[in-house]
This record gives structure tokens, C-alpha cells and sequence, in this order.
């Protein structure tokens, strides 16, 4: 099932003229809806509702139910199709399995940004002036500061909920930070602490 097998079925479910005739004053003449656009100002109406799509004589505005919903009410598509849906009592499932999957998209972003400004902490823990030993340790090893940068080295202090505290004061919810694994709760205290510490 698709968003397009949905639209199809809303389009054939809604009765155009009587949508359109909830915002505009719609007479019928020689076997159509006609009355004042809602798109332009005018003084005799031009503006024509067939069975399918409306026309405007005056401006050229055209389009179906979705459309004038999408310009009368200033709605997306989606929103538009579940506004229609839900008013003509028309049976979408598509509108939630999108819903759904709109969803997973936000939230595996979220996990994404979560991970970023994690590694932005530890890098910027590393870098601070006092974390030197972790520095001395990488500078042992062959790295200096630049390599720092490009590799994107980090360090966790040794605190029990730094990072925690640090990515909740950004707005990130906690049970999304225990899901990116950089948190733990302790079922002990009910309480969260830092997966990463002194490392």
C-alpha cells in the first residue's frame, strides 16, 4: 500500500463540491457549481467546481480536493490527506504506516545527533586544559592536536553522569541517550550514569 493508492481512494471519496461549498458561496448553473474565487478578488464569479478539479476563469487557480484543502487551509500533504481522510470518514492505513515510519526517521536522527554531540563532548574534554594527561598519553603514541581534530580522539572524565548531564541540558531525551548505549541505568538506584568514565 502506498501514499499514492491513498490518495486515489480520498480523491474518489470526497464530494469536490461540497467541500469547496463550506468556504464558498456555490451556485449551480447550466449543470455546474460556480461562485466567487477564493483565490483572487472578483466581482462576478469565474470560479467553476466540475466533478474532479475546480478552475478558476479569472486567475487560472486549478486543482482537486487535496489541493484546495493544501491552499485554503495552508497544510502539507500529508496533512491534507489525513484532514480528508478523517472528515469524509475514509479508511487510510497508509497515512499510518507513514506516520510511522516518519517517526523511526525522526528518531534515528536523533540517535545520530545524540552520537555527534557526544563525540563533540569527549573531543572537547580531551582538548581542555585540564585533561592534559590524556593528551601526553595520545602524544606518546604519535598524535598531536591536529590528529586529535581529524580522527575526532576524545575522553571521558571521570564523573559518573558528565555526559549525561551535558546531553539532557541540550534537550536530548534520556531514554534516547540510554539507547545510543552512552548511558546505563542503574535499577539499584533508578538512577542514570555515564556508560563512558575515565576512559
Amino acid at each position: 500500500m502506498s501514499l499514492e493508492a491513498a490518495k486515489i481512494r480520498i480523491l474518489a471519496g470526497v464530494p469536490l463540491s461540497k467541500l469547496i461549498s463550506s468556504s464558498v458561496d456555490l451556485k449551480k448553473r447550466s449543470g455546474l457549481f460556480v461562485g466567487l474565487c477564493p483565490f483572487h478578488p472578483e466581482k462576478s464569479p469565474s470560479f467553476t467546481v466540475y466533478d474532479d478539479h475546480y478552475f478558476c476563469y479569472g486567475c487560472q487557480a486549478r486543482g482537486d480536493a487535496i489541493a484546495f484543502v493544501r491552499e485554503t487551509l495552508g497544510l502539507g500533504f500529508i496533512e491534507a490527506l489525513r484532514y480528508l481522510a478523517k472528515k469524509y470518514a475514509i479508511h487510510a492505513p497508509e497515512l499510518e504506516q507513514n506516520d510511522r515510519h516518519q517517526k523511526e526517521v525522526s528518531k534515528t536522527s536523533t540517535l545520530y545527533r545524540i552520537l555527534s554531540a557526544a563525540q563533540d563532548f569527549f573531543q572537547k574534554c580531551l582538548l581542555s586544559a585540564g585533561t592534559s594527561q590524556g593528551k601526553a598519553y595520545l602524544g606518546k603514541r604519535g598524535f598531536d592536536d591536529n590528529d586529535i581534530r581529524t580522527f575526532g580522539f576524545g575522553l571521558s572524565v571521570p564523573h559518573p553522569t558528565r555526559l549525561i548531564d551535558h546531553l539532557l541540558a541540550q534537550g536530548f531525551p534520556k531514554k534516547l541517550i540510554l539507547e545510543a548505549s552512552l548511558c546505563v541505568h542503574s535499577e539499584k538506584t533508578g538512577r542514570y550514569y555515564d556508560f563512558f568514565q575515565h576512559r
